[in-house]
């Protein structure tokens, strides 16, 4: 009985490997009919409803190889391209179609900078630095920031603004920020933004260091400052 027992722990593919090999034959077949079948009913849906909307759907929420997106370009929501997040997104695919992506639209959040699947990089930003609206790039959350980004664009940061009410730059609270970063760019901060900005390393020495530069209304109200009796003191 023991053994029994035994032999029927024993995984099915020592006693038939041609039988597994061929299950999972039958199992990637019907995996395909179904993928092909959803295929066949999503066609039929997309042929049913206004072009437009077939368009803005498929720009959105497919991922169409390269040489289909050139076969159509003409016809493509561009805008929703730009946002769409299962394309095989690449430096070569953006650059083979420059011209078409939308890279500055009126709020950020329409244009590709807030595509967070894009593989940003300091070579990526350097291809397209002309197509880029330096204020958004600015106050833009989900680029690889470090120190070597912010020098060589130091001259394109947009380091304050009164366009939105941020501060653009200084505001930003994914910099890589430290008190060596605050004061290489001392002159270049709006320090008003500076004193809201909640990303900062925040400490005593901190606020000694640049004493005579804080907005004090505006570092009272920063409630990511360290509060404490020690430090009101």
């Amino acid at each position: 009985g023991q053994e029994i027992k035994r032999n029927a722990l024993v995984p099915l593919a020592a006693h038939s490997p041609t039988q597994v090999h061929s299950a999972g034959r039958h199992l990637a077949i019907v995996a395909k009919l179904n993928q092909n079948l959803a295929r066949t009913r999503l066609v039929a849906i997309l042929k049913r409803i206004a072009p437009e909307d077939a368009v803005a759907y498929l720009s959105s929420m497919q991922a169409p190889v390269a040489d289909l997106i050139e076969q159509f370009a003409d016809h493509w929501d561009w805008g929703r391209l730009s946002l769409n997040t299962v394309l095989p997104w690449s430096l070569e695919l953006i650059k083979r179609f420059e011209d078409r992506w939308i890279w500055d639209a009126h709020f950020a959040s329409y244009s590709i900078l807030s595509n967070k699947e894009v593989p940003w990089s300091l070579e990526l930003i350097e291809c397209f630095e002309h197509k880029f609206n330096w204020l958004q790039v600015s106050e833009d959350e989900g680029l690889p920031w470090s120190v070597e980004l912010i020098e060589r664009f130091e001259d394109r940061w947009r380091w304050w603004n009164t366009y939105n009410g941020k501060d653009g730059f200084s505001e930003n609270q994914f910099l890589p920020w430290s008190a060596e970063l605050i004061a290489r760019y001392e002159e270049n901060w709006s320090w008003p933004g500076l004193s809201r900005n909640k990303g900062l390393p925040w400490s005593l020495e901190l606020i000694e260091c640049f004493e005579g530069k804080w907005h004090w209304g505006e570092l009272s109200r920063n409630d990511a400052l360290p509060w404490s009796l020690e430090f009101i003191d």
